[in-house]
């Protein structure tokens, strides 16, 4: 199997995931859905951001 195979497998797989949970959960919007898994990784690395911002701060101590 080549890497353009193995791609559009696993393209295929990702697509029949999506189609099952539609058909469970018709109510779900999905561009919504996303848009908010797109926004995920900035999220993520803003919190990395203000975390290493705050360390010095040793706010787990204090009470």
């Amino acid at each position: 199997m080549n890497i353009i195979s193995c791609q559009e497998a696993s393209v295929k797989r990702k697509f029949d995931k999506i189609q099952s949970i539609k058909t469970k959960h018709p109510d779900v919007d999905f561009m919504e859905f996303a848009g908010v898994a797109a926004d995920i990784e900035n999220t993520m690395q803003e919190i990395v951001e203000e975390g290493v911002k705050h360390s010095g701060d040793n706010l787990w101590l204090k009470p």
